[in-house]
């Protein structure tokens, strides 16, 4: 999978942050940690990274900022949602009963403003 989600803040417009985010604790008012900044941010875009993104390499940066860790079946899961959604989707966090994480599509999209210039 080559998409991830980054940090995106609405009030801030369209352009979406740097920073990789990812679902940490056990409920949805946890929201997503960013995991260059341990900040938390309550909206993620979809992105693409020009890499494959694993379970692995997301445990790796987790443990590197001294996170809570999720289980390797929770990033699992997560990257596979990610996945299913549209390079720019706006996604907010949910948990489901079994703790598994739900990606609710927001009416929102974030991309980068236009470059032309109008004559």
């Amino acid at each position: 999978m080559k998409k991830m989600l980054v940090d995106y803040i609405p009030e801030f417009g369209m352009r979406p942050g740097k920073a990789w985010v990812v679902p940490i604790g056990d409920t949805a008012g946890d929201g997503f940690v960013c995991l260059s900044n341990k900040k938390t941010a309550r909206y993620g875009a979809v992105i693409y990274v020009g890499r494959v993104v694993t379970s692995a390499d997301l445990r790796e940066k987790i443990q590197e900022l001294g996170l809570g860790l999720s289980s390797d079946e929770v990033l699992a899961d997560f990257l596979s949602k990610v996945n299913s959604l549209k390079i720019g989707d706006v996604v907010s966090l949910d948990r489901g009963g079994d703790g598994m994480t739900i990606l609710t599509k927001e009416k929102m999209k974030a991309m980068k403003p236009s470059k032309k210039k109008l004559p």
